[in-house]
């Protein structure tokens, strides 16, 4: 099971590496989502992650590259950074035997990098997304069920239906901590889902099957059966609307306080410019973590949608 040990830990914690095109920036290798989905089904706020790792130690690296890789795993499901090396660098020309980067992994986050002095500004952009990254509870529309028997960590790349976000759930969450609320699949921190997908009940545990015709007595949602390929059609017929209507962003959805927030960041290495719809009615802002700023957005409504303009 990929998830039931994180229950086990006070914070949860994965990694990430750099530079995002290499091949151990696969999010397979250290998946993200399995490891932000274990602390939403185990109640716990804070997803570590050791970030922005490299075996390349190329020296090349810029504060702009690594903000891009620290997006993509954030709007993943990481809320807080670790960086992977940060090393303390006393004055070696005058004191010795003083200390140095070493080994041959990591990211030299050190005072004598070219854009040290800029280090402060780095920080506080992934401050002011971590913090909004840990308020609230999260939101998404489908709950993934991994099954009875999974043996290795579920694949982030499988392409899931555009418009939707997802957890996966393990047996040992569906069984002890997953209860029915207002005909959502809920946790006890109030994480709630309007559908559970199944997508093969032919060998499930007896205790499994029971706690699926329990819940789904009480009036859930669940969708048994279905293939990744039809599960979107599947959506469809029972009535869930996007969350955000399919578009080139990437998207995590939040809510607290009365409010729904969204952390979008364009595809890797990629720019974004475009009409984005959200599943939401109100005032719109955008809050910007690079300086701090709270602008209002100018929106359109389109039935039970904001649309609005970002670059």
């Amino acid at each position: 099971d990929p998830m039931e040990y994180y229950k086990y830990a006070d914070v949860p914690m994965t990694e990430y590496w750099q530079p995002i095109r290499n091949w151990l920036a696969n999010h397979n290798y250290k998946p993200i989502r399995v490891t932000a989905s274990a602390a939403r089904m185990y109640g716990k706020p804070r997803v570590s992650a050791e970030s922005c790792t490299s075996f390349d130690l190329t020296w090349d690296e810029h504060l702009s590259m690594l903000r891009e890789v620290a997006n993509q795993n954030m709007v993943e499901g990481v809320t807080h950074t670790i960086f992977h090396t940060y090393t303390h660098n006393p004055d070696a020309d005058h004191y010795y035997p003083g200390t140095s980067f070493g080994g041959g992994i990591g990211t030299p986050f050190l005072r004598k990098q070219t854009w040290w002095p800029y280090m402060r500004h780095f920080n506080t952009y992934l401050a002011r997304c971590a913090f909004m990254l840990e308020r609230g509870l999260p939101v998404s529309s489908v709950l993934w069920y991994i099954g009875d028997e999974i043996e290795q960590r579920p694949d982030q790349y499988a392409p899931f239906p555009e418009g939707y976000s997802f957890d996966y759930c393990n047996t040992d969450a569906l069984l002890n901590r997953i209860s029915m609320k207002d005909g959502r699949w809920t946790t006890p921190e109030g994480i709630a889902y309007d559908v559970l997908w199944v997508p093969d009940t032919k060998r499930l545990l007896p205790e499994t099957s029971t706690k699926l015709q329990a819940m789904t007595a009480q009036g859930g949602h669940a969708i048994e059966d279905v293939p990744l390929s039809e599960l979107g059609h599947a959506l469809e017929r029972l009535g869930l609307q996007y969350d955000v209507k399919p578009t080139e962003l990437r998207w995590l959805h939040r809510h607290t306080g009365g409010a729904d927030w969204y952390m979008v960041c364009p595809m890797a290495e990629q720019s974004f410019s475009g009409k984005v719809s959200f599943r939401q009615k109100g005032h719109a802002e955008l809050w910007n973590p690079m300086n701090g700023s709270i602008t209002p957005i100018a929106t359109r409504q389109d039935g039970d949608y904001t649309c609005l303009d970002l670059n």
